[in-house]
């Protein structure tokens, strides 16, 4: 079996180091940043307490935090796109004749709609689908 071996430079490891380097971009406090690397140099230190400490102090939200804030961000952005994409389809289809409602393209009736679709593209003439795009 493996053992696992923690990587140190000047006395800190990578982990302990990448946390620095996140502290100091947030707080730009040198003072700060030094009583930090500092405790981290101490002899037999609880890292996990010390980075509770520090995160505290910049107000740095745990990882998880942000990545449900991300996902939301990116929901809100797919949500908006969505709509876009539904009201010009709408406007299209308009144009080739198909009166769809944006409710019909968003819930279970879409299967019927592109039956819709493919029955009234196939009897529009070339003029009409150059007219749709």
């Amino acid at each position: 079996m493996t053992e696992k071996r923690e990587i140190k430079i000047n006395g800190l490891t990578k982990a302990e180091l990448y946390f620095v380097s996140e502290f100091a971009h947030k707080t730009e406090d040198a003072g700060l940043i030094d009583k930090l690397i500092s405790e981290f140099e101490e002899k037999n230190h609880d890292t996990e307490a010390i980075i509770r400490k520090y995160s505290t102090i910049a107000g740095m939200k745990p990882k998880w935090i942000d990545n449900i804030e991300n996902l939301l961000v990116a929901l809100e952005m797919y949500r908006k796109q969505e709509e876009i994409v539904i009201n010009r389809l709408t406007e299209a289809l308009k144009v080739a004749g198909i009166n769809v409602s944006e409710e019909q393209l968003k819930g279970d009736e879409l299967n019927r709609v592109k039956e819709e679709v493919d029955k009234n593209i196939k009897s529009l003439s070339a003029g009409q689908i150059s007219q749709i795009r």
